[in-house]
């Protein structure tokens, strides 16, 4: 099956053979660009982009969902011969949590602008595993792991020793923050869970 190209990859020209695959937050960013871009121009098109783009990681771009943190995106549209820290993490049952809120919040365009309760199926299944995973952190370990073995829940370090991140810590919580908000707004999932993990 033929995908556009870009959905796939971060260089888009064919002339060069770059493999690079996009970033789990580069969706979420375009999304959330796209959605202004619309206000200021009314454009339909980007409002068909927008929904191509959300189906396409639904379909594509999250972990099984009967894992332990399932319902979660990959960190990377990966080929594993691609020599980054981010490139491992696809083919390793790896989600990053922290793109899971900022993922889905963006999506939450998608569901205002089409009513298809699809992303908000997600959405509330996203704010129930991290819900449920959450713990209260400390100095070394954020509320989530970056970076998290999808079956065990254990933090994922790099498994070719890279120090580039530490896969136990992170911050830049506010998307997730604000998912939970929003699904709060929308009388949407466990409300009481989810004020829990907002506090903590």
């Amino acid at each position: 099956m033929a995908f556009p190209i870009n959905l796939l990859h971060q260089v888009w020209k064919e002339s060069e053979d770059d493999q690079r695959g996009l970033g789990g937050d580069q969706i979420s960013m375009a999304l959330d660009s796209w959605n202004l871009l619309y206000g200021y121009l009314g454009d339909q098109e980007l409002h068909r982009n927008m929904r191509a783009m959300a189906d396409f990681w639904l379909a594509h771009g999250l972990t099984d969902e009967k894992l332990l943190y399932g319902g979660l995106p990959y960190p990377y549209n990966t080929n594993t011969n691609q020599a980054s820290t981010m490139a491992t993490c696809g083919q390793e049952r790896i989600p990053a949590t922290r793109q899971g809120g900022q993922l889905w919040r963006s999506a939450g365009h998608a569901l205002q602008i089409t009513g298809d309760k699809r992303y908000l199926k997600a959405a509330v299944h996203i704010a129930d595993t991290l819900a449920r995973t959450v713990t209260a952190g400390d100095s070394d370990h954020s509320p989530w792991p970056f970076r998290v073995d999808a079956s065990s829940g254990k933090a994922a370090e790099d498994p070719r020793g890279s120090t580039m991140f530490t896969a136990s810590y992170t911050t830049n919580w506010t998307p997730t923050l604000r998912l939970f908000e929003k699904l709060a707004e929308l009388h949407a999932g466990d409300g009481k869970s989810y004020r829990r993990a907002h506090a903590l």
